[in-house]
């Protein structure tokens, strides 16, 4: 990177290694009755080195250890069910950070939880309904930091099979998530050459509320589908940061506040198939509203982002030899400062156009030609467009296939970002010019 006007080299060093079990046992009885066991654990070791700035290495050394274990049973009672889950986790996260040659400070987070999930699920006529409820005790450990929580999670469904082409469905709950190691550790990490970031080092969960609804409607026989699906999520107990220059360094620390943030959305779908050229052409759209908090000197503001998709896709294939398919899609953001209007930033607009055709000139032979575009009015990204080709034969018992991917097209970007404390410049690589050549054989 440039800094200062001068060049600096940055480096990463990673090394990592790590050893997984996963182990499943099932067993279902002559009435029924089904038994599940499932054990899991994992440990994985993750030490690492960054430059950072003014010439001071960073190593960090990170120890995971995580083992999941549950034994569930179903029981069945005429056309219901009864449900049960037992279960223990217990997770084990060492970190380590050190400056160049000054000694490392390491501290653990330790997590152990168990619980107990019945659920219960009938069959009403064409409806289906399903009730759980997970009742857990956890303890978290960070230094002096102790915290002990009986938790209960429910949750329910709702299934309406309503017409043979039409189905309702909703579902609501309640759950608690522990904070885990990586937002809680509070000795000063390096995230990057120049920016760091602060944990405030104090165990602490999350807790969310959802709800969703869907109409589903399917009819092969014209062609013609749709589904509808609205959408609420709230989420508590979310951190604050604050960022400040301390120097040449861009801090990121936590305080001692905390806010809500929640979702309100609506998504769709339509398709329709022709029976000439076996075509489907489909028109989806989305719409979010999230309403949060952000710290500005010192200060809670809320704020707004709404972000809107729409997409339309197609397929056909107007003759033996050749297939087409291909997408659009646009996304549209826009933040909005509720508490001062005047920091809202300009919407953003993404579009993303996909084109694929697929030729097959003789038997076993295919040919495919991808293209993709990327626009928007970011007048720092441009215009960005790949092509990749393809041939290849499939015989009866082997294939062999050549692709040139990114054959034509941008292979990078430079975008340059003004904020009001820190100006930036990247490059990105996206994607390399490469051929493969691929051979396979069935014994």
């Amino acid at each position: 990177m440039m800094y200062n006007g001068q060049r600096t080299d940055i480096m990463v060093k990673p090394h990592k290694r790590s050893i997984t079990e996963d182990f499943q046992m099932s067993h279902t009885t002559a009435k029924g009755n089904i038994y599940n066991i499932d054990s899991y654990w994992t440990y994985s070791y993750l030490p690492g080195q960054l430059l950072t700035i003014g010439g001071m290495t960073e190593r960090l050394n990170l120890g995971f250890f995580s083992t999941q274990n549950e034994i569930q049973y179903k029981l069945k009672v005429g056309r219901h069910y009864l449900n049960n889950e037992l279960g223990v986790n217990y997770d084990y996260q060492s970190i380590g950070v050190a400056m160049d040659e000054e000694a490392e400070k390491t501290n653990v987070y330790q997590l152990f939880r168990t619980y107990w999930t019945p659920s219960m699920s009938f069959l009403f006529g064409k409806h289906r309904i399903g009730i759980k409820s997970k009742v857990s005790y956890a303890r978290q450990s960070y230094r002096e930091s102790r915290s002990n929580h009986l938790w209960i999670d429910p949750s329910a469904n709702w299934n309406w099979k309503a017409t043979v082409v039409s189905e309702f469905s909703a579902n609501v709950g309640y759950a608690n998530a522990p904070l885990m190691g990586r937002y809680i550790y509070d000795t000063p990490i390096f995230t990057s050459y120049r920016t760091q970031k602060v944990n405030r080092g104090k165990t602490d969960a999350t807790h969310s509320l959802h709800a969703t609804a869907a109409y589903k409607y399917t009819n092969p026989v014209s062609g013609l589908f749709f589904n509808i699906r609205p959408t609420y999520n709230r989420m508590s107990g979310n951190i604050l940061y604050e960022s400040a220059m301390n120097g040449n360094i861009y801090t990121t620390t936590a305080t001692d506040k905390e806010y809500a943030m929640q979702t309100i959305g609506v998504s769709g779908r339509v398709s329709k198939s022709f029976g000439w050229a076996k075509t489907l052409i489909g028109l989806g759209a989305s719409h979010n509203i999230t309403d949060y908090s952000m710290l500005v000197s010192g200060i809670v503001n809320d704020a707004r982002m709404n972000t809107t998709a729409v997409s339309f896709d197609y397929s056909l294939r107007p003759a033996r030899f050749l297939s087409i398919e291909g997408k659009s899609n646009v996304n549209i953001y826009k933040q909005k400062n509720l508490t001062a209007p005047e920091l809202s930033s300009d919407p953003t607009t993404d579009w993303e156009h996909f084109l694929k055709l697929y030729v097959f000139p003789a038997k076993g032979w295919m040919l495919s030609v991808k293209n993709e575009l990327f626009h928007t009015n970011d007048k720092s990204i441009g215009i960005n467009h790949f092509l990749d080709l393809a041939i290849g034969y499939k015989a009866k018992r082997w294939e062999f296939s050549v692709t040139a991917n990114n054959l034509i097209g941008t292979s990078e970007f430079e975008r340059r970002t003004l904020g009001n404390t820190i100006e930036s410049y990247s490059i990105t690589r996206l994607r390399p010019r490469e051929v493969l050549a691929k051979w396979s054989m069935d014994l």
